[in-house]
Parts: structure tokens; C-alpha cells; sequence
């Protein structure tokens, strides 16, 4: 019986997790891309860099933002503070780069105190527009690295 619970524990472990991040494949070198990432994080502060793996992930990055909550026909719209932590990974391919940006997000109610718990909150279209305006930031940074280097 105790087994059947790790199973389970295990099972709802991996299959509760977002399994949806923004990826796109571009022929460019990976350290290329790797550099772009780098530069485009750098803004929100790096946490994790790990070449090796080719994975990068941000700080918390903390946002106000409006969340439509529909009831029958009327949507009813509340304040959030969002706090967002962005992930890059990166993985060569036989003829590209696969670019995989996924967001972990949290919610907290405007109005609750400063040490009030923040909670995950169903992932709406608004979050995985960041996740792709995110993947764009690094084309532009990589499109502005190659032409520095051809200058």
C-alpha cells in the first residue's frame, strides 16, 4: 500500500506541473543564443546559470496586473500583484536551436498584507504572452549582438 502511494505521489507530481512552454527552433549557434539569453535576463536579475546544462532562470520579476474572473456572462476583474520568474533552456539540435521560455507564476491580492501568501492561480493567455514577448526579447538581442559584431 505504501508503494501505491509513492506511485500516485510520483504520478501526481509530473503530471501537475505546467507542461506548456513557449518553444521555437532558430538556426543560430547555441552559445550565440546562449550570450542573448544571458543579456536579456539581465535586467531582472539572474538566479540560476548553468552553461553546462544550458538553462537560465531569472529572479522574481514582481508586477501589478488585472485578472478577469467570468461568472455567467458578466466578467468580474480583480488587482493582483504577479510575480513572475522566467526560465530559459536551450538544446542543440541536428540543424538548430530549440529555445524553450516557460513562466512560474504566483498571485497575490492587492489589497492582502505584505507577508500574505502568494498563490498560483490558473495560467491565463496574458501569462503565456510574456513568455513569447520574453522569446522575442532574445531575437532582438540577438539581432542587435550580430550586428555589433559586424560593425
Amino acid at each position: 500500500m505504501r508503494f501505491l502511494s509513492k506511485i500516485f505521489f510520483l504520478f501526481f507530481l509530473i503530471f501537475s506541473a505546467p507542461l506548456y512552454a513557449y518553444t521555437e527552433h532558430i538556426a543560430a549557434p547555441l552559445e550565440d543564443i546562449w550570450k542573448a539569453s544571458q543579456e536579456a535576463l539581465k535586467p531582472y536579475g539572474i538566479l540560476k546559470s548553468d552553461e553546462k546544462n544550458s538553462i537560465l532562470e531569472s529572479r522574481w520579476i514582481q508586477e501589478k496586473v488585472t485578472r478577469e474572473h467570468h461568472l455567467f456572462i458578466t466578467a468580474l476583474k480583480k488587482d493582483y500583484w504577479r510575480r513572475m520568474r522566467i526560465r530559459v533552456r536551450l538544446k542543440k539540435t541536428e540543424y538548430s536551436t530549440r529555445i524553450e521560455v516557460r513562466g512560474s507564476y504566483q498571485y497575490r491580492a492587492v489589497d492582502a498584507p505584505w507577508h500574505g501568501v502568494w498563490r498560483p492561480l490558473k495560467v491565463t493567455g496574458q501569462d503565456r504572452e510574456r513568455e513569447r514577448d520574453f522569446f522575442f526579447k532574445i531575437l532582438r538581442q540577438l539581432e542587435q549582438d550580430k550586428l555589433s559584431k559586424a560593425l
